[in-house]
This record gives structure tokens, C-alpha cells and sequence, in this order.
């Protein structure tokens, strides 16, 4: 993915916070650089001419859900990917939401950063890349 520095960094800024964090704002944030991540993956793999959104409007550059949204639904077309497409869709969506969770947990914030991970692992996959960017589960508790 050619984007590797910027989403890397992010992605490992995401988990050192998580580590760190302790209140709703910093469980928050979580979610900011989750967004970050998601716009790096988003400019890197959608391209217009090839991946139409649902509304035909063409999205901003850091409109990273309805990008990504509309890449996996053009990259994992057909009946056989229904699931894989509503996973995909699905991380993107719970990657999003902690930015705004103004109540946020350390809960949600690890599932973000799980989210987030499938996310760039999805579009390595679908780029025909081996995985290289590696988010870290540190600071993810299992029933925690």
C-alpha cells in the first residue's frame, strides 16, 4: 500500500494512546487517528473512475467511509462476497463511530483499533499485497 508510512504511523500512534488512555476524551481521540488511518487506506485504494459511491456524488479526499464503502462494493462485488462485504463495511463503520462516542470506553476504542486493522488487512488482501502493516492488539483485553 503506498500510503505505508502515513498509516503505519498513525496506526501505532492509535495503539501506544490506547495503552495510555484513561478518560472518555482519550478513548475518543482513539477514534481521530482510527479516522486517519481509515482516510490514508481510502486515498490509496479508491479511484473514482472505477469505484462509484451509492449516491454517484463523488466524496471529498477525506471522506474515507463512503470511499472505502464503494471500493469493497466494487472489489468484493457479486453473491458470493455478501458477507465479506458487510464485514468490510461493518469495520468501517465501527472505525467511524468512536470518533464521535463522546462516551467512549476502553472497550470501544480496542474494538476500533481491531476494526481499523481489518480494514487495512482487507485492502492489502484486495490490493494483492502481503500483510506489512501490522496494528498491534496491545492494550486489546480479551472479556475486558
Amino acid at each position: 500500500m503506498p500510503d505505508r508510512n502515513r498509516t503505519r504511523r498513525a496506526a501505532d500512534n492509535m495503539n501506544a494512546r490506547l495503552a495510555a488512555a484513561q478518560s472518555e476524551e482519550d478513548f475518543q481521540s482513539i477514534g481521530h487517528l482510527a479516522r486517519e488511518v481509515c482516510i490514508s487506506v481510502a486515498q490509496v485504494v479508491y479511484h473514482s473512475e472505477r469505484h462509484s459511491t451509492d449516491d454517484d456524488v463523488k466524496p471529498c479526499s477525506t471522506d474515507a467511509k463512503p470511499k472505502l464503502s464503494a471500493y469493497v462494493g466494487v472489489e468484493l462485488a457479486g453473491q458470493a462476497n455478501v458477507e465479506a462485504r458487510r464485514w468490510a463495511r461493518a469495520s468501517i463503520g465501527l472505525a467511524d463511530a468512536l470518533t464521535h462516542n463522546r462516551s467512549a470506553t476502553r472497550r470501544d476504542a480496542s474494538m476500533a483499533v481491531v476494526a481499523v486493522d481489518a480494514i487495512v488487512r482487507i485492502a492489502e488482501i484486495l490490493e494483492g499485497e502481503t500483510s506489512t502493516i501490522s496494528v498491534s492488539w496491545e492494550g486489546v483485553e480479551a472479556g475486558g
